[in-house]
């Protein structure tokens, strides 16, 4: 989410680069301050679990 200050993924599904312009193009998409509102709202209530690769 470009809208999340340190927010870091990868893009499943990005095996050749035409499927990295293609998931690209949301980047051009914003989203209504409510709806990101809400969307932080969920993600507050999980916790992660795992590790990481690194």
């Amino acid at each position: 989410m470009v809208a999340a200050p340190g927010f870091s993924g990868d893009v499943p599904g990005s095996r050749t680069p035409a499927h990295i312009v293609e998931n690209l193009a949301a980047a051009d998409n914003t989203l209504h301050p409510d709806t990101l509102a809400r969307i932080e709202a969920v993600l507050a209530r999980l916790s992660p679990v795992g590790g990481t690769l690194l």
